[in-house]
This record gives C-alpha cells, sequence and structure tokens, in this order.
C-alpha cells in the first residue's frame, strides 16, 4: 500500500512539473501575444493617423478643385458673354452699313487678342483641373489599398489571439 502511494505521488510530481512548464510556456506565449498585439495596435494608430492625413488632404484638394471648377465657371460665363457682345456688335455694324474705321480694327485686333488669351487660360485651367482629378483618384486608390491592408492586419491579428486564448482555456 506504501509502494503503491510513493508510486502515485511520484506520478503526481511528475504531472505537476509538466503542468508547470507547460503554464510557464502558454505565459511566455500570451506575453508575446501580448507585446505582438501592442505592436499591432501602435502600428494601426500610426496607420490611422496617417489616413486622417491623407483624409485631410483630399479634402483640401477637393476644395481646391472646387474653388478652380468654380473660377473655371465663371470665365467661361464671361467668355460667353463678351461673345455674345461681340456677335451683337458685329450684326449692328453690318446691318447700319458701317465702314470699318482704323479703331474698329484696332478693336477687333483687342478682342481677339483678349479671346486668345482667354483660351490658353481656359486650356491651362482644364489642364490643372485634370491633373487634380488625377490626384485625387490617386489619393482615393492609396486610402483604399490602406484600410485594405489594416482591415487584413487587424483580422489576422484577432484571429492569433483568439486561438491563443482557446489554448489556454
Amino acid at each position: 500500500r506504501v509502494q503503491q502511494l510513493e508510486d502515485e505521488n511520484t506520478d503526481l510530481k511528475t504531472t505537476v512539473s509538466r503542468l508547470k512548464s507547460q503554464s510557464e510556456k502558454l505565459d511566455e506565449e500570451r506575453q508575446r501575444m501580448s507585446d505582438k498585439l501592442e505592436d499591432t495596435s501602435l502600428r494601426l494608430q500610426d496607420e490611422m493617423d496617417l489616413y486622417k492625413k491623407m483624409m485631410d488632404k483630399l479634402r483640401q484638394n477637393r476644395h481646391q478643385f472646387q474653388k478652380e471648377r468654380d473660377a473655371t465657371t465663371e470665365l467661361i460665363e464671361d467668355l460667353r458673354r463678351e461673345l455674345e457682345h461681340l456677335q451683337v456688335f458685329k450684326l449692328e455694324c453690318e446691318r447700319s452699313g458701317r465702314v470699318r474705321i482704323p479703331s474698329t480694327g484696332l478693336s477687333e485686333y483687342n478682342a481677339k487678342t483678349k479671346e486668345s488669351e482667354l483660351e490658353q487660360e481656359i486650356k491651362r485651367l482644364k489642364q490643372e483641373n485634370q491633373k487634380l482629378r488625377d490626384q485625387n483618384d490617386d489619393l482615393n486608390g492609396q486610402i483604399l489599398s490602406l484600410s485594405l491592408y489594416e482591415a487584413k492586419n487587424l483580422f489576422s491579428t484577432q484571429t492569433k489571439a483568439q486561438s491563443l486564448a482557446a489554448e489556454i482555456d
């Protein structure tokens, strides 16, 4: 009977030692996972800060784009009005049968010069507008890519933490 109890005692000591070793390993693994989770949380915070900065930049670009679009629209409207005035003037001149005088030639030259300048300005604004649209598309793509990347990392980290928790339980 004593021998049996001594054997059981030895078995229990071995089991306790093995369980302590497993417990220490699990504690170490839990600590590693906690550290990794903290690192991931910090990275996520950094990425969120970057995301906010990119969103601010996107808002600024959109605001600038809208301002330029409004300015272009106003310029086009001014050009349209000026063209209408010139067409009316031309019709009046043709109806009245006026003979062209040098001042009319100068006026016409000035109008054509201004028209050419305005056309160049419109062309420049359209190019700038396209450039801003491209930048906007690039920023939207970066934001989407960044969001997907962080979501994937967060999901991956949560899955590992959950499986560790299940092992510990």
